[in-house]
């Protein structure tokens, strides 16, 4: 039996310290029926020229030059174009495990099912260091999905990337149909749009994606023009949330909202840690105060308690209730050790 074609789709945005790393790890997949699609957003260093010398090398690389327009953009424009019957997303200073694909298609169908997903190692120092979380892995079923899933998929990031998993290309190309005008958090959508088109997911334990935590990433963008889009993001997240169709999140709406935009909130107080001038943090501080969003997304909100990470995120979120800047600065330097 032929074996189908799988799309990877990497969206770059200057990353040529990390993107020989990145594309040798696709290349010499063990699943070799692949496409490779290279998207450079608008990128100022030499990843375009990267890119083109591993084209030249590779006839599965489809290189794609375009102005700056978001990783979500990107990887829609990737998934537009894409071939295969399968695609799987991955982050340009991201590594492969060499089995990642044949593995994870060997799920897809065993299983019977539309998306496979996998743990992952993270890369700190140039070293592999294990996910210290507790996935929770398994084929799950649609009556599952909200003890087993959504819990999972709003609280951590061990099911809210679209990094990680292999998904049929079929539900994927129609989860971009609807645009969203965002530039943070979009994983979270794109990933509950999947799960909307689904009855049954695979999550399996094996490490096969190491994930760099690197400053340079989109999400780490920490520019006070950036830190005001993401404060509006959040607040479309609302709006976005009326717009699927699952059951649970039918029944649990109010819940599901609060749940997502907390803990977006606390990513954003995360990369503020990041902000070495106090008077862009202020007004950083300052902005989101005067959304008052910190009281829709803080007060009464149950699903805090999800490690030391999560509980200083909620004291930060505490002292933003508050309104007590001094106190929450003087927090975000004696808490920075435990968060970067």
């Amino acid at each position: 039996m032929n074996k189908p074609l799988i799309s990877i789709i990497i969206p770059i945005y200057n990353q040529g310290e990390y993107l020989d790393d990145c594309l040798k790890s696709v290349i010499n997949q063990t699943y070799q029926n692949i496409e490779i699609i290279c998207i450079n957003d608008g990128s100022t260093d030499d990843s375009w020229s990267i890119i083109q010398k591993y084209k030249n090398k590779d006839h599965r690389i489809v290189a794609i030059n375009q102005k700056n327009q978001g990783v979500y953009s990107s990887r829609c424009n990737g998934v537009r174009i894409a071939k295969g019957e399968y695609i799987s997303f991955l982050d340009s200073d991201d590594i492969l495990d060499i089995c990642f694909i044949e593995k994870l298609y060997s799920y897809i169908i065993s299983d019977k099912v539309k998306i496979v997903r996998c743990n992952f190692k993270k890369i700190k120092s140039g070293k592999y260091i294990n996910n210290n979380t507790n996935l929770e892995c398994g084929l799950f079923f649609k009556n599952e999905f909200e003890n087993k899933i959504y819990n999972n998929i709003v609280s951590s990031f061990d099911l809210n990337s679209v990094c990680m998993q292999l998904v049929d290309s079929t539900i994927a190309k129609e989860a971009i149909k609807k645009k969203y005008k965002l530039g943070y958090g979009e994983d979270l959508i794109f990933n509950c749009s999947l799960l909307n088109k689904v009855d049954s997911i695979r999550i399996i334990d094996d490490c096969l994606y190491y994930y760099r935590s690197n400053d340079k990433s989109y999400s780490k963008n920490n520019s006070l023009d950036s830190v005001y889009s993401k404060v509006n993001d959040i607040l479309n997240y609302t709006n976005l949330i009326d717009c699927f169709s699952d059951e649970w999140i039918i029944k649990n709406k109010v819940l599901f909202k609060r749940r997502l935009c907390y803990m977006l909130l606390k990513n954003l107080l995360y990369q503020l840690v990041y902000i070495e001038n106090i008077d862009e943090m202020r007004k950083c501080l300052k902005y989101i105060y005067s959304n008052s969003i910190y009281i829709r997304i803080t007060s009464n909100n149950p699903y805090t308690d999800y490690g030391i990470k999560n509980s200083i995120m909620l004291c930060l979120a505490r002292s933003i209730l508050l309104k007590r800047e001094r106190l929450l600065l003087f927090q975000l330097k004696l808490f920075k050790k435990y968060l970067v």
